[in-house]
């Protein structure tokens, strides 16, 4: 039997009380990272590593994918450290509406590095739970 206890639920804003809850989200976890981009601004689930410290901020490592968790109103250092900082490389579920950022234009300057295209929750948009049980770890 599978069972997944949610003790810390983080991010819960205000669009995602929008969100279909009670439908069921759509499972990423195990989808290659390609077959993301038919899930844009659906609502998904990914299960995998939380790392706060990912090259663009928080991110969550699916098993053949990541998604990024971002927020426009704070930068990533300024993040609580001592509330997210306890889900650092811990197992977690993101759920929420899965978004997709196109690489930046070409400035035809070789030298300034481009963001490359990724895909991304919102933080105040999504919910983050850990995960917990012999199903997880």
């Amino acid at each position: 039997m599978r069972a997944a206890i949610a003790i810390i639920l983080l991010g819960v804003g205000s669009a995602f009380a929008e969100s279909p809850l009670d439908a069921e989200p759509t499972d990423l976890s195990n989808a290659r990272q390609r077959a993301f981009r038919q899930h844009v601004d659906t609502f998904v689930t990914i299960r995998g590593r939380f790392n706060l410290h990912g090259p663009f901020g928080a991110m969550v490592s699916g098993k053949h994918g990541f998604v990024f968790i971002v927020s426009p109103f704070m930068k990533p250092s300024e993040w609580d450290r001592e509330t997210y900082g306890l889900l650092e490389n811990k197992r977690v579920a993101v759920t929420g509406t899965l978004q997709f950022h196109p690489s930046s234009p070409h400035t035809g300057d070789d030298s300034k590095a481009r963001t490359p295209d990724y895909y991304y929750f919102e933080l105040e948009h999504c919910r983050i739970e850990q995960l917990f049980g012999a199903d997880h770890e």
